[in-house]
């Protein structure tokens, strides 16, 4: 009790006050998700935006105030629930989006307000069944479904395991991020691209030989990756996860730092374009995402990571990691045109669409604005 009320107490101090009444909004991006919430709004410049704020970073007291007066539980949840509603009543948002399917109260929220305001999901990253069950067994309770308007998500494979869970209307964008950045052109003598999956963490990891990400793999990858460029005159660097450190990469791996690409966070998609063949050493968004790029790549897991998809993968090292059995694999499948590439790689010549400005996404958005226009 005494941890919680201090937990509490540090959130309060912590979250920034506002005191104002919330104008009105075309749309509210649900939770304080950086990224997506900056790229959304670079997209979608002429809409009014807000953040609907949902981990206590910002509160604003006239609305507190005013979700107080109306209380009918003195739960925390229905409290802070409470709160969210009165927000979006104040607002009167068109839209309610997000890209977390995995939050409770989103849908909870869904239920209790009743505006002409539509509530969507944009998925942001692979969505895997076992997954999906694990999170909607424990959330579903004797609901079948819940319930969204909209749920925008990469391709047919994951609104095959979402329909099971979600009772809405699924619109196949592929990936939001991956559309919001403009195909650049390949640039000469770039050859290979590594797409790290290292963290500074990772290195105090007692098991550094996760199922998730194995560093000492990478860093052995990388050893040999050096040595294949030099003997076969390839330009080989390295595109470190967002915001990782290059000069902390570079120790663990002892390499020399120009090797690296340091990742901002958004300058991915325009790098990897740049670039003949993408690498992998663990599981990626990007390995998808690429592909809808129409980049070939090579995954280079451990072999106790490989499920029995990946090894049907022609593009996948599915023997022990060596000078010979990598450099095999990068020759074979640099030497492929795509549609051989992907015809080789099972479900790969069905990759997630691309559509570059997300205009799938802003047909909908705006059919929707047009149609609220015409009720008011």
């Amino acid at each position: 009790m005494i941890k919680k009320f201090f937990y509490y107490l540090n959130l309060l101090l912590k979250c920034r006050y506002k005191f104002k009444k919330p104008a009105k909004k075309q749309i509210l991006l649900y939770d304080q998700g950086f990224l997506f919430n900056k790229q959304f709004k670079q997209n979608f410049k002429e809409f009014n935006i807000d953040i609907l704020y949902t981990r206590l970073e910002e509160i604003n007291l006239y609305v507190l105030i005013k979700s107080l007066l109306k209380l009918k539980s003195l739960s925390k949840d229905f409290i802070f629930l409470n709160y969210l509603k009165t927000y979006c009543v104040l607002c009167r948002p068109d839209w309610i989006i997000t890209s977390n399917h995995n939050d409770l109260k989103f849908y909870k929220l869904k239920k209790m307000i009743n505006l002409n305001t539509k509530f969507a999901i944009i998925q942001r990253s692979p969505i895997f069944e076992f997954h999906i069950k694990n999170f909607f067994k424990k959330v579903l309770n004797n609901e079948k479904k819940l319930i969204v308007d909209y749920f925008f998500c990469f391709d047919d494979f994951s609104k095959k395991i979402l329909r099971n869970f979600l009772n809405t209307k699924f619109v196949t964008i592929g990936s939001f991020k991956n559309n919001c950045s403009p195909l650049q052109k390949l640039e000469k003598n770039m050859d290979i691209l590594l797409i790290s999956g290292f963290r500074t963490k990772f290195i105090n990891m007692t098991n550094k030989q996760s199922h998730i990400i194995d560093i000492e793999q990478e860093k052995k990858l990388v050893k040999l990756l050096i040595l294949i460029s030099q003997k076969e005159n390839l330009n080989f660097k390295i595109l470190l996860k967002p915001l990782t450190k290059v000069n902390e990469y570079i120790k663990f791996n002892q390499i020399k730092e120009d090797y690296c690409i340091f990742n901002n966070g958004f300058n991915n998609y325009s790098i990897i374009d740049k670039f003949r063949l993408l690498l992998f050493s663990n599981d990626s968004t990007l390995i998808f995402e690429g592909v809808a790029r129409r980049k070939k790549f090579c995954l280079v897991q451990p072999n106790y990571q490989l499920d029995n998809e990946k090894m049907k993968w022609s593009c996948v090292l599915k023997t022990d990691l060596n000078y010979d059995t990598l450099n095999d694999l990068i020759n074979s499948t640099i030497d492929q045109d795509f549609k051989t590439f992907t015809s080789n790689n099972i479900k790969l010549d069905k990759q997630i669409p691309f559509d570059e400005n997300n205009n799938i996404l802003k047909s909908y958005i705006n059919s929707e604005k047009k149609e609220l226009v015409r009720a008011n």
